[in-house]
C-alpha cells in the first residue's frame, strides 16, 4: 500500500513489548467532494516559479496520500517502553512541502528542511498558538514534540501549501492506499478507530481486533467551524 504524500513513520507506534496477535483490514468510504465550496488554495500541492509569475500545481480530485487510519488502544496493557524516535525530514522545495500528513510517535523530533533556493518562512500551529518561523536556504529548523496532538505547518507565502504531522501516543496508524484499502496488524483488543482525511478527523468508531478481521469504514465531513461573531 504506497501513498505519495503520507509519510507513517515507524508504523506501528504501539509498545513493542505487545504481541501482535491480530489483523485488521478495511475500505474507506469517503463523503463525495463539493468543489465549488473548497477554495482553489486548498487543492494546490505548490507552485512553479516564473519569471513573471508563479502557477499553482493541483493534485488529484481525491489524492490518497493525505489519509491515515489510526487505532488507539481503549486499554494498555502493559508498560509503556520509553525509546527514544529518530528524527523526521519535512522537505521544503519547488514551494512545496513534502510530505503533507505524517504520522509520528510522541517525543519525535521533527527537522523542516529548506532545499528550496530561497528563505522560506512558515507559520507553525500548535495547541492553538501560531509562529512564524523563517529558514534559510538549506538550513534546517527542529521541532520538537513532546505531547500528542497537531502540528500544522504552512507556508506564509503560498496559500494552500501545508502539511499536518499527527502526533501519537500508544496508537498505531496504516496508510490508506489508492483503492482506499488499508490494513493494519495490532495486539488483540478494543481500540477508537479515526479516520484523518482531506485534512481534518471525518471518523471515529470502536472496534474489536481479533484475529483476521475486516470492515467498512464510511467517513463523513466534519461539521463547520462555529462563528466567531458578526452578523447572522
Amino acid at each position: 500500500m504506497r501513498c505519495v504524500f503520507v509519510l507513517i513513520v515507524g508504523f506501528s507506534l504501539a509498545p513493542p513489548s505487545l504481541a501482535v496477535a491480530g489483523t485488521l483490514k478495511g475500505s474507506l468510504l469517503l463523503p463525495p467532494r463539493d468543489l465549488a465550496k473548497e477554495r482553489v488554495s486548498d487543492r494546490t500541492l505548490g507552485y512553479w516559479r516564473l519569471e513573471n509569475g508563479r502557477i499553482p500545481i493541483a493534485p488529484p480530485l481525491e489524492p490518497r496520500g493525505g489519509t491515515v487510519v489510526v487505532l488507539v488502544p481503549l486499554v494498555v496493557k502493559a508498560p509503556r517502553e520509553v525509546k527514544e524516535p529518530k528524527p523526521v525530514t519535512v522537505e521544503l522545495r519547488a514551494a512545496s512541502i513534502e510530505p503533507r500528513t505524517l504520522a509520528i510517535a510522541t517525543g519525535t523530533t521533527l527537522v523542516v528542511h529548506n532545499g528550496d533556493r530561497e528563505p522560506r518562512t512558515l507559520r507553525v500551529d500548535r495547541n492553538g498558538a501560531s509562529e512564524p518561523v523563517t529558514i534559510a536556504p538549506d538550513a534546517r529548523y527542529e521541532i520538537h514534540n513532546d505531547a500528542p496532538g497537531e502540528l500544522h505547518l504552512g507556508d506564509s507565502e503560498h496559500e494552500g501549501v501545508r502539511a499536518t504531522a499527527l502526533i501519537l501516543d500508544r496508537a498505531i496508524a496504516a496508510r490508506v492506499d489508492e483503492r482506499n484499502d488499508w490494513k493494519v496488524e495490532a495486539p488483540d483488543g478494543k481500540y477508537t478507530l479515526k479516520v484523518f482525511a482531506r485534512g481534518a478527523w471525518m471518523a471515529s468508531q470502536t472496534v474489536d481486533v481479533k484475529g483476521e478481521k475486516s470492515i467498512v469504514v464510511k467517513a463523513s465531513e466534519p461539521p463547520p467551524a462555529p462563528s466567531t461573531g458578526g452578523a447572522p
